[in-house]
């Protein structure tokens, strides 16, 4: 992906740059200071590496670089808040009061334990994890937070004296390149009773999956190889309305040609919207529309580009999501036709009749069909190759799945052809092919086409024409005999 390693951690070191408000305050009147204190904290994500000081006070303009963050569309955040006075205490004889140049070495060093050279927020939370284990702190307080807003007010209390860790202790780490930095502050801060913060994460912005337009090769419709489709079309947007990373509502993309295209700038854990707006290129293809459905893809990406979530239409069959890789499968207009086998005179069925299912271009020349049972498989130029259709008992039979459309547009078959290449028992072969057409209707929505044979032309066993024959006979023979005897006595 575009987002360099480089650039994740640059970011990851300026999120855990650290935040410290301390040098506890001296009151001149012990009263004016309050006992506890409520924690807010204001949870932004940083679009930029736009930096907030952390005064202890409430913000009330952080311009437009920092927005506050989405627990809604990224996932929810945990804090959890420590005491860290006796560790404060066990380095060097620190003992309640501390200046500010003593407070930020200490907060320094702290830092660096906790972080442990690591970068990437997956690690980092382990690495919070192996030190609050490792030095044994105690856990004062664990919040979740939720919705949109970004604020989470800790509803329990802190006692206003004394040093306390805030870290970010569960985070949807698959979207985020930077973790809110480690909050040490020492108390008391102000005389104020609310203590605001504003801790802020990095969410990956600039992910780049990979598109792979490909369809039904419609040479070889049932096999599972699929060919790249050029010039595709499709249509990105944001599912929220808001702006993609080009600064436009929407985004052109067009497949190259081996069927891909990649698209950058887009923010994990955001959903998009894809949409095929154009196969023009491929009529032989079901187009943009399916049954009143559009092929279109949402979905959300994490900061590698892997694909993590998708709602699939008009169904998943249509998709193949392979980590990073958005596969988008087009399907062919297959062909159906039906026919049935009858007695000419009498509407009799007739079963065992044999056919092969012949096409014609518009050179003349000829092709067979190449068949699985009644399924089209591929097109032969052998008559010898091609696969017979037999009619059923009840004189039926049928042929399914033939790229018709893409026979016309590309092979230039003009006609198709039943050939009929043994007669049911009794019956004459036709002499005449049988021409017909290919419908996308089902099979059962078919009305099927007739195709009659006559009896051969025999005489009636038992009938007069037996008697005929024997009356011709004998007078042939006895005319042979008179003359016989007549020649005799003249001799």
């Amino acid at each position: 992906m575009k987002f360099t390693r480089l650039r994740q951690l640059a970011l990851a070191t300026f999120a855990f740059c650290g935040l410290t408000l301390g040098g506890q305050l001296t009151a001149t009147a012990s009263e004016s200071i309050p006992s506890e204190v409520t924690m807010v904290l204001h949870k932004m994500e940083n679009e930029s590496d736009a930096k907030i000081k952390n005064t202890g006070d409430e913000i009330t303009n952080l311009g437009d670089k920092v927005v506050p963050y989405d627990a809604d569309k990224f996932g929810n955040v945990t804090y959890s808040i420590y005491d860290v006075t006796d560790y404060f205490k066990g380095k060097d004889g620190i003992e309640g009061q501390v200046n500010n140049k003593e407070f930020v070495r200490q907060r320094n060093a702290m830092i660096k334990d906790i972080v442990g050279g690591k970068t990437d927020p997956k690690e980092l939370i382990q690495a919070q994890e192996d030190f609050v284990e490792k030095e044994k702190l105690k856990l004062v307080t664990t919040q979740e937070l939720s919705g949109k807003s970004g604020r989470l007010e800790f509803d329990k209390k802190l006692t206003n004296s004394g040093f306390y860790l805030i870290m970010e202790t569960a985070a949807p780490t698959k979207y985020l390149t930077g973790l809110s930095a480690p909050m040490i502050i020492g108390l008391p801060l102000t005389d104020k009773d609310t203590i605001h913060l504003y801790p802020k994460n990095v969410v990956a912005d600039n992910v780049d999956p990979t598109i792979h337009k490909v369809g039904i090769d419609p040479e070889n419709p049932t096999s599972d190889v699929h060919v790249a489709l050029e010039n595709v079309s499709f249509e990105l947007k944001r599912d929220d309305g808001e702006l993609l990373g080009n600064k436009e509502l929407t985004q052109i993309l067009t497949t190259g040609e081996n069927g891909k295209v990649e698209f950058g700038g887009l923010k994990a854990g955001v959903w998009y919207v894809l949409t095929e707006s154009s196969i023009a290129d491929y009529p032989w293809y079901h187009q943009t529309e399916i049954k009143d459905h559009k092929v279109s893809l949402k979905f959300k990406v994490d900061k590698s580009g892997k694909i993590t979530d998708y709602e699939a239409s008009p169904n998943k069959k249509y998709f193949k999501i392979e980590e990073d890789q958005i596969g988008i499968l087009n399907y062919l207009i297959l062909g159906n036709a039906s026919f049935v086998k009858l007695d000419g005179k009498t509407n009799k069925t007739l079963a065992g009749a044999k056919f092969k299912v012949q096409g014609i271009d518009g050179e003349g020349q000829m092709t067979w069909a190449v068949l699985d049972g009644n399924q089209f498989v591929k097109w032969t130029d052998k008559k010898s190759e091609g696969t017979e259709l037999v009619s059923d008992e009840d004189g039926t039979f049928a042929i399914t799945g033939v790229p018709y459309v893409y026979d016309q547009k590309v092979r230039n078959i003009q006609q198709y052809n039943l050939v009929e290449t043994q007669a049911p028992t009794g019956y004459a072969l036709l002499k005449q092919a049988t021409k017909f057409e290919f419908t996308e209707k089902e099979i059962t929505e078919i009305k099927p086409q007739i195709i009659e044979n006559e009896r051969y032309a025999l005489p009636i066993t038992g009938g007069m024409g037996i008697w005929l024959f024997l009356l011709i006979g004998a007078i042939l023979m006895g005319g042979a005999g008179f003359m016989y005897y007549r020649h005799r006595k003249m001799a």
